[in-house]
């Protein structure tokens, strides 16, 4: 996907919302800035299996901006509407993203079309000053430009999201393949990590359920099968005993939707919780240096 399909799809999104449709497409176009980044209807996936949507957010600033129509106005909603935000703001500062967000509200219901675009141009200026206060100018890069900025840098971070198995696999192990098979790369984890669904019961994957505890540094791996326990307690012990470590890309979506494997870190195994019958894996690396030799990547974790 090219940057104008990128942008074009992007500002399509969320149509049915006239006004909505409105304030993001003037905001992106005021802005004025061919590199930034941006993300509509963006899914933040909360504990509990709130998703809200932002109507706008810019990754490489950390704005969400938030489009006020005729419902915000109804009673209750304002109190509502700060709960949402302060839920949004949790989940950043405890999920592996960290830092902070900034949120712009634009009340498109009640207001004149020049008062309307007055807050617009309001929005759009101080995200312009910041980004021409920034050290270095935004960049836009395709799929091949990063995954080359990534080998360059010589490691893979958190966060770090790539398409295939194969691109992780070549960074990982310098390799140059087309294909690939599970067999020949033990160390690495795609693991699907488990939502709530609407009946608040976590989902699971092939009778498996993966999931992190709030600050993302354990995953819990369990089967939904009781009958399976002693043995998964067993096998648990023996990854224990073994130093058992596992390169984990989490399996999860885009905001367009599209599957990605984002990195999360190096686990080890750490036992077995009783609590919620599963085996224990701690994060203790948050970055992988790269080409990596798994022999002796093993020896020295």
């Amino acid at each position: 996907m090219d940057k104008l399909e990128y942008v074009a799809r992007s500002l399509s999104r969320g149509s049915k919302k006239v006004y909505e449709n409105y304030v993001v497409n003037a905001v992106y176009q005021k802005i004025g800035d061919p590199n930034l980044l941006i993300e509509t209807q963006k899914e933040i996936r909360l504990e509990g299996g709130y998703r809200p949507l932002i109507d706008l957010y810019l990754p490489q600033l950390s704005i969400a901006i938030e489009v006020d129509e005729g419902y915000h106005a109804r009673g209750g909603q304002k109190e509502r509407d700060l709960s949402r935000e302060e839920s949004i703001r949790s989940w950043v500062r405890h999920s592996t993203m960290g830092g902070s967000i900034r949120f712009e509200r634009i009340a498109a219901h009640g207001v004149t079309l020049e008062e309307l675009n007055r807050r617009i141009e309001e929005v759009a200026s101080s995200i312009r000053e910041m980004i021409a206060s920034r050290s270095k100018p935004l960049e836009w890069k395709s799929v091949e430009e990063r995954l080359e900025d990534i080998r360059k840098r010589g490691t893979i971070e958190e966060d770090d999201a790539f398409e295939t198995n194969v691109q992780i696999i070549n960074l990982v192990y310098g390799k140059s393949l087309k294909g690939w098979q599970k067999a020949g790369y033990k160390l690495l984890w795609f693991p699907v990590i488990s939502e709530f669904d609407e009946k608040e019961r976590l989902t699971d994957r092939w009778g498996w359920q993966n999931f992190f505890n709030e600050t993302h540094s354990l995953i819990y791996e369990r089967s939904v099968y009781p009958e399976s326990n002693g043995w998964k307690r067993e096998w648990a012990k023996r990854d224990e005993e073994a130093g058992t470590i596992r390169i984990v890309f989490v399996r999860d979506r885009d905001s367009f939707g599209k599957a990605r494997k984002r990195f999360a870190g190096v686990f080890r195994a750490s036992g077995w919780d009783d609590e919620r019958d599963a085996e224990i894996w701690k994060r203790t690396m948050s970055e992988i240096r790269i080409p990596i030799d798994e022999e002796a990547f093993r020896e020295h974790h």
